[in-house]
């Protein structure tokens, strides 16, 4: 424990009905990684002092900080009662429904609350979070944010989700810097504009504002410090040098970053490779010049603690520089014409496994052999949208003269059976494969698919670097394509575009709006596809 949390803790102790500090302490716990302390602490509070509006205000408040929406509910709903004309706890109310999946509740009482308190900036911009998340109705939500803005023209959350809603477009950009004006040192903010700009093709300040990703601190996963002091590359000659790569937070960043090693292994003298152990084996057969170690992270006092147990101590004092790979491209990627197009795939499976791998999916038959996926392992409230419907996912798997394999992480028995029910033996799960933690089993399988279809997650990483053809399935062009527009084409082309991807086959891009709509669309694109794949066999 801090010696600042211990502070706040005894000072709220001596003083238990000082609500500031009850907040300050109780947060203060959660952050630093006692998340059972700040809830005694709530708690005490709950049974020691009087129900007023205020304390279930606070108490919900920190419960939506500690992502306990169901907590959140019950409170607010109590603060309601004790102050029904507040429409702050309405706004936190309708919030609190979106995180627990109870969307018809908390789009009944955002319109509610808009039309209550029609001069409340924080009541449009919750509706308007709430019918692009629920409905997807973009339209209505951009009217909705604008009109926060108009009643609060320095409102950060509704100029922040109406940047949202134009991501891609220029449009975006501009409120970004808005609201940095407003709040500088906003990280997450930062971190959109920088999205924003990579996506429009502006890479070097879009990369300069990447690095604020390194800055966020809102929950452990985002929260990470390393325990050696290598100086930071700041682009120095690296001829006779060593570095330090250091890895990002999530599969698909550090597969997608990746691609740049081989650059770091041309210029400097000796390269060490941080990264997830799931990663290490296919890195060290990938980059056989690189030392490859996996990190091991430990909590302490709020922070991930990330170290590399495999490199010695002594090791540590002749490593000249570090950097976490996601800032690479800063350096070697500041237009597209630098970015390095390969000609085959920069990952590699192990062969004996793809082998193995092969004789169970094709068996005696000559079916052309589709890998799919659906969705993130982690799904929230906002996330929802942005991934295709189920619906669409079962008819693209009963299609005729296809046989489609398993590829999503995390999947239900019941979204497994309903896929077995509509495509029968033609839908393939290895049961035996675990498709989080065995990333060699998901590159070994990849071998032996002609095409790899799903929305834009670590899956598609893995199939993009191992030269695989490869659908991406998204509401939006991915930042990572730099401002090219989508290829339409059925006939297949390498490197279609500026990316350090090869056999880009065919990324298929929706634009904002119900899946429905492009169902049609993306129907007929298979059909030809699928025409196309087996006529090459």
């Amino acid at each position: 424990m801090s010696v600042s949390v211990t502070r706040l803790k005894k000072a709220y102790k001596k003083d238990p009905s000082n609500l500031d500090l009850l907040a300050a302490a109780a947060l203060a716990c959660f952050e630093a990684g006692d998340r059972e302390g700040a809830l005694d602490m709530l708690q005490e509070a709950l049974q020691n002092q009087a129900p007023t509006a205020l304390l279930m205000t606070l108490v919900s408040d920190l419960s939506l900080k500690m992502d306990m929406p169901d907590f959140a509910a019950k409170f607010l709903t109590v603060a309601i009662d004790l102050e029904p004309g507040n429409p702050s706890n309405y706004v936190n109310l309708a919030s609190s429904y979106m995180k627990l999946g109870k969307y018809a509740e908390a789009l009944d009482l955002a319109k509610s609350v808009a039309e209550t308190f029609p001069a409340y900036a924080p009541a449009w911009n919750i509706l308007g979070v709430v019918v692009r998340q629920y409905l997807n109705d973009y339209y209505s939500a951009i009217t909705f944010f604008k009109e926060a803005i108009k009643l609060d023209a320095k409102n950060i959350q509704a100029l922040n989700n109406l940047a949202e809603c134009y991501a891609g477009n220029v449009d975006s950009i501009d409120l970004y810097e808005s609201v940095l004006a407003i709040e500088p040192d906003n990280h997450q903010v930062r971190l959109s504009l920088a999205i924003s700009q990579l996506q429009n093709g502006r890479l070097e300040e879009g990369w300069r504002n990447y690095e604020a990703r390194l800055q966020l601190s809102d929950g452990l996963s985002k929260n990470v410090t390393f325990d050696h002091k290598i100086p930071y590359w700041k682009g120095q000659s690296l001829k006779g040098r060593t570095i330090l790569l250091l890895p990002e937070q999530g599969i698909g960043d550090e597969i997608l970053f990746g691609s740049l090693i081989p650059a770091v292994v041309e210029e400097a003298a000796q390269v060490y490779v941080g990264c997830a152990p799931r990663l290490v084996s296919i890195y060290r057969r990938s980059f056989p010049q690189a030392v490859v170690v996996a990190f091991e992270d430990t909590i302490a006092f709020g922070k991930r603690i990330r170290r590399f147990p495999s490199i010695p101590r002594s090791e540590f004092g002749r490593i000249d520089f570090s950097i976490p790979i996601g800032s690479l491209p800063g350096r070697y990627w500041r237009c597209k014409s630098d970015m390095k197009r390969y000609s085959d795939a920069y990952l590699v499976a192990d062969t004996e496994r793809a082998e193995s791998y092969g004789s169970r999916l094709r068996g005696t038959e000559n079916d052309l052999v589709f890998g799919i996926s659906w969705r993130s392992g982690k799904m929230t409230s906002d996330r929802m949208q942005g991934y295709w419907n189920f619906e669409m996912v079962k008819e693209i798997v009963a299609t005729k003269g296809v046989r489609f394999v398993n590829l999503q992480y995390g999947a239900t028995d019941e979204e497994l059976g309903e896929l077995k029910a509509v495509a029968g033996r033609n839908f393939i799960v290895l049961d035996d494969v675990d498709l989080f933690n065995d990333i060699e089993a998901n590159l070994a399988l990849m071998q032996n698919l002609d095409l790899v279809i799903g929305p834009p997650i670590a899956t598609q990483m893995m199939a993009m670097a191992s030269g695989k053809f490869t659908w991406i399935l998204s509401s939006g062009v991915p930042w990572w394509m730099f401002g090219d527009p989508p290829s339409w084409g059925v006939k297949p082309k390498k490197n279609i575009f500026d990316a350090p991807f090869s056999k880009a086959l065919k990324y298929s891009f929706f634009r904002k709006g119900n899946w429905e709509e492009w169902a049609p669309y993306t129907f007929e694109m298979l059909k030809q596809w699928i025409a196309y794949l087996s006529a090459q066999r």
